[in-house]
């Protein structure tokens, strides 16, 4: 039994050694078993890079796992019974009907629960609360602490009530995914696999809590634990330093590690530190060997000699940013011999800009994988259960009917659905009696005939609706499982599973892989949400609009993961999520002020200021607004370290709405550590001479053919009539 550390810069090899060394061992010891722990996200990359080191190009004796999968190993290895676990669908589900039967008793929080949304915020706290092992005991010592601050006391009260019931509802049957490790430590000793197994920890930036109490367990049963720290070149890693330190994070880790090797009796042995100026990656790349070794550490460094491997440009918006770097993209290709494998996008501004890239990619052709998790709240299925909900709420109103109609799963075509939204603007109809009946009001000029299809059209509408008369009136109350069958009968009604897939066909064929996956899930996990309130809340009697809060609920916590469809294409994704291997280039978008460090937190239940006093109590949550934004610059080190080849970085002036924008520190820091870079105007019309796609032809050809009767003009003219296509 015994604790290792290999420590080194980013590029210093630290992974690449790690797995090489496992894998001799593996083979020559084929008895042992050989874990590999790391970020759920990874699991897959870390396979693929294992298989490809392995001379036998198999993963053989060794698992490649994150810490939920070693706990569900350790489950299967231990035997005994096991609790259900429930996802964050289900606590947003019990959340819901907690806060339903205590709204009476709350005080801070009452009144709030029925916003979209905060339902997620109670259920971030409360995860964050059992993440960190606070239970109802510390709870109340916090409360008795800040007795004098009476609005951080109330909300503490307040979620420690939800906090009370949310635990009863769970205690008898089921454990939330933060309690999968804790139990995970109480069966890890019967897990036969663990004794002697060597078990590493890779691409970690330190440990929650919970997974130390983990690390502490196994350090006593696997034969040798091996944990990889970044770590600078000269950093003394047991030294004490202040938040602010750029490896701050890592020297908490590693003092951590020890103290949880010296309370389990583990033996440790001699840090491993791997060398760095320059480190491996960059040996044969002197600029971006500069760039790892000083970026936030020496800021009188300056490199005095030209850096072509680093390229700064400034665009008057994300769209024109967006497409510079497609140009790039495709310069890169097809003139300096780069697969589009090498090449890695990584975006500042997470919400309006993978649309606005993802409009680009398909423009340019690139092909591409958007590293996100996708919101299911808004696809046209959910969204149209949610208006069918109210228009029954709002008795068939004008608004509620047309959202429904809207989202293209009432069997109505768009021109028919406009056709329909015209004769109610003009006839102002509204409720349930009244599509019962026949209508009979003409208006500007309405024929027979039309009133005959408008009949026909509401005579469809209401067919649609019979399986939810049941649940008129929509004030009563019943229990969740009349209202699940009611919605099941709905979906079946209009052939749901039928038009997903035809979507899913329509997506196929326009080569939106991302889209044709996400319509291949949508339909299992809406039934998946119908399942769990048939097992958690079957029996709880509601309204059909505490049901529609529990779907909103639901749907808001459903996100749909997207697995790369290929493997020679361009990644794209967030500084956090992303884990990038052997790029050789890096597009970093976006560095905007707000977004490159992200702002800081919008505030919470429990906000900025609340969190800075409790950690002044020495109590432990998530980091606060000022901690996460030291953390943030680990994560840039950690993404301008990735390329071997180029870094490219990005800005604008002006967001997709038009609100002023500011440079970057980020940018500052560079153009003081390389001053002979300079910076780059993109321009919105492009050369004749870099015109390098048919589309970017297309457009030139367009936009100057009558002004520019030049040789280039005459001959794209050529171009295009030749081919049929155009």
């Amino acid at each position: 039994m015994s604790l290792k550390l290999l420590m080194g810069p980013s590029g210093s090899g630290k992974t690449y050694r790690l797995y090489g060394d496992l894998i001799r061992n593996s083979m020559e010891h084929p008895e042992k078993s050989y874990l590999i722990v790391v970020p759920e996200q990874f699991t897959m990359q870390t396979q693929k890079e294992i298989v490809m080191l392995h001379p036998n190009k198999g993963i053989m004796n060794i698992d490649v796992l994150s810490f939920n999968r070693l706990a569900h190993r350790i489950f299967d290895a231990a035997g005994g019974s096991q609790k259900v676990v429930l996802d964050d669908t289900g606590k947003s589900l019990i959340l819901r009907r907690v806060a339903s039967q205590k709204e009476e008793e709350l005080t801070s929080l009452k009144g709030k629960l029925r916003r979209l949304g905060y339902i997620n915020e109670v259920k971030s706290v409360i995860s964050e609360f059992l993440q960190y092992d606070i239970g109802s005991r510390e709870l109340e010592e916090m409360i008795a602490q800040n007795e004098g601050k009476p609005a951080l006391c109330g909300k503490l009260k307040d979620l420690l009530l939800l906090y009370e019931g949310f635990r009863s509802f769970l205690s008898k049957n089921y454990i939330t995914t933060e309690e999968i490790l804790d139990r995970a430590c109480h069966a890890a000793e019967r897990a036969d696999f663990l004794k002697n197994a060597e078990i590493v920890f890779d691409g970690f930036t330190g440990f929650t809590p919970v997974q130390n109490r983990l690390l502490k367990k196994l350090m006593r049963i696997a034969e040798k634990i091996t944990v990889t720290v970044l770590l600078g070149e000269g950093e003394n890693p047991y030294e004490a330093d202040k938040d602010q330190k750029l490896f701050h994070l890592s020297r908490k880790t590693v003092q951590s590690l020890t103290c949880l090797a010296g309370e389990s009796e583990t033996g440790k042995k001699e840090d491993e530190i791997l060398p760095g100026s320059p480190v491996w990656r960059y040996r044969d790349n002197e600029p971006l060997a500069f760039l790892e070794s000083n970026l936030f550490r020496n800021y009188r460094a300056v490199y005095e000699k030209e850096a072509p491997q680093i390229s700064l440009a400034q665009a008057i918006n994300p769209s024109l940013e967006a497409e510079w770097v497609c140009r790039q993209i495709v310069k890169l290709v097809r003139e300096e011999g780069y697969r589009y494998g090498d090449i890695a996008v990584i975006m500042g501004d997470n919400e309006s800009m993978p649309g606005v890239l993802e409009t680009k990619f398909l423009r340019y052709q690139i092909p591409y994988f958007m590293d996100a998790t996708i919101g299911i709240l808004m696809n046209p299925f959910t969204e149209c259960l949610r208006a069918a909900c109210e228009v029954l709420l709002d008795d068939f109103a004008y608004e509620s009917m047309l959202r429904f109609l809207r989202t293209g799963f009432a069997g109505l075509s768009d021109e028919e659905t406009d056709f329909f939204e015209n004769y109610l603007r003009g006839t102002g109809i509204r409720g349930r009696k009244r599509y019962a009946q026949a209508w009979e009001v003409k208006f500007r000029g309405f024929d027979d005939e039309e009133l005959l299809r408008v009949n026909d059209l509401r005579e469809r509408i209401v067919k649609v609706f019979l399986p939810l008369e049941s649940l008129l009136p929509v004030t009563k109350k019943r229990p969740a499982q009349i209202y699940v069958r009611a919605f099941y009968e709905f979906v079946a009604e209009m052939k749901i599973q039928e038009q997903l897939k035809a979507f899913e066909e329509r997506f196929d064929a326009q080569g939106n892989k991302a889209k044709v996956r996400e319509y291949a899930q949508i339909y299992r996990y809406v039934l998946e949400l119908f399942d769990q309130i048939m097992e958690l809340l079957p029996e709880e009697e509601m309204a059909l609009s505490e049901f529609s809060d529990i779907l909103d609920a639901g749907f808001g916590e459903m996100r749909v993961g997207i697995i790369p469809p290929g493997v020679d294409q361009v990644v794209a994704g967030d500084m956090q999520r992303t884990r990038l291997t052997h790029i050789k280039a890096l597009f970093l978008m976006g560095v905007n002020d707000g977004y490159i460090p992200k702002n800081g937190s919008k505030g919470g239940i429990i906000s900025e200021m609340d969190r800075e006093l409790l950690l002044s109590q020495n109590v432990e949550l998530s980091p606060t607004t000022r901690q996460q934004s030291y953390i943030q610059r680990l994560y840039l080190y950690m993404n301008l370290t990735k390329p071997s080849g180029k870094l490219f970085l990005s800005w604008s002036r002006v967001s997709e709405d038009g609100t002023s924008l500011r440079p970057s520190y980020l940018l500052r820091v560079i153009r003081k550590m390389f001053p002979l870079i300079s910076v780059s105007e993109v321009q919105e019309e492009i050369p004749e001479t870099q015109l390098r796609t048919p589309e970017e032809g297309l457009r030139a050809l367009a936009s100057g053919l009558r002004e520019k009767r030049t040789p280039e003009y005459l001959e794209l003219y050529r171009y295009f009539k030749r081919d049929e296509a155009y």
